[in-house]
């Protein structure tokens, strides 16, 4: 997370060029996340994924746009003007966004296709059926969606706490939290005030629960890929293994000095929603390639039960045949007699 604060030093050109490149992607990744969520119908219902995920790539456009025009605020000493405290809260709800969104891909995919996700089975009815009480699969599902909204709530509290610096004390000098990565709580020179890496790390902590939780849910998308999909991958390094690389960019991305911080930050969030984008692309063709083979199967099932004798006109048409035959065999019997 990063925000602009009046001791904070004004960005260099090439600064202003970067923050500049990257509200640009940003605008497209946000025009290319509603024109999909919004053509597919399997992101409906998914209102985190059809509404929220394209709101976050607006706020990291607002959050780059405001870091560009960072050297005027400073120089007019505007960090606490209103409309650039709606921009900090703003940037606050991306990590608990993408934080939903990533579950909420996750979630979708295992259910759709009926494989094995955190201890829910989804082959067994509607939600699975195998373990009645606390321990069902409806329970689970129930536990673990509301338990990633409730630590996407905290995640949302603490980057507001810390981007609007509310944790502060009137004595104490401006503080580099939000502006830093962890790379200053290494730096046991220059941090010796616990209030002031206390203040830090609670910056740096939602990122970090988003890190953590998406390096599991991208060991799960990577299983489901390898051994799952619909779509056949001739190694295991395959399309949905690209959420892994974005938590990794996102990771480096977190570890750099106040100097650079603020750029790095936001390239890491830039590489993760874009890695995000290829999921659902892959997410698509999965689902259309499960549509195409259960048409098929219905094709199949529709032309069997068109020649099945259980079906009513074919056991009609075959007592027809067969009252044919019959009369046939009745004729021929004649013939027979009036030949003897």
């Amino acid at each position: 997370m990063t925000f602009i604060d009046n001791a904070s030093e004004k960005p260099t050109i090439l600064q202003i060029v970067l923050f500049s490149l990257l509200s640009i992607i940003f605008l497209f990744t946000a025009i290319h996340a509603i024109f999909r969520t919004n053509t597919r119908r399997h992101y409906h219902r998914l209102y985190s994924v059809r509404f929220l995920f394209p709101l976050a790539c607006i706020f990291c456009l607002l959050e780059n746009i405001a870091l560009a025009a960072s050297g005027a605020i400073i120089d007019k000493q505007l960090d606490d003007y209103g409309l650039l405290k709606v921009v900090f809260v703003l940037q606050a709800t991306q990590v608990p966004i993408y934080l939903v969104t990533i579950f909420e891909l996750t979630y979708l995919v295992h259910k759709r296709r009926s494989v094995h996700f955190c201890g829910m089975f989804f082959d067994e009815g509607r939600l699975g059926r195998r373990v009645q009480g606390v321990f069902s699969t409806p329970v689970k599902s129930f536990v673990f969606r509301n338990l990633i909204r409730f630590i996407a709530l905290v995640c949302l509290i603490t980057g507001v706490l810390a981007n609007l610096d509310l944790l502060r004390e009137k004595d104490k000098p401006d503080e580099l939290a939000g502006r830093t990565g962890w790379w200053k709580l290494w730096d046991r020179e220059k941090t010796t005030d616990s209030v002031y890496s206390m203040h830090v790390l609670m910056s740096l902590i939602p990122t970090a629960i988003l890190i953590f939780c998406s390096f599991f849910l991208s060991i799960a998308l990577w299983r489901y890929g390898s051994n799952s999909s619909m779509v056949v991958h001739s190694s295991c390094l395959n399309p949905w293994f690209f959420p892994m690389f974005g938590t990794t960019a996102l990771s480096i991305g977190q570890l750099f000095y106040e100097r650079w911080y603020p750029f790095t930050s936001n390239l890491g969030y830039l590489i993760f929603t874009i890695t995000l984008l290829v999921l659902m692309r892959e997410i698509d063709k999965d689902f259309t390639k499960t549509a195409e083979f259960t048409d098929v199967l219905t094709q199949v099932a529709l032309k069997g039960n068109s020649i099945s004798v259980k079906n009513d006109e074919v056991d009609f048409a075959i007592e027809r045949i067969g009252n044919k035959n019959q009369r046939v065999y009745d004729d021929d019997d004649d013939d027979d007699d009036m030949i003897v």
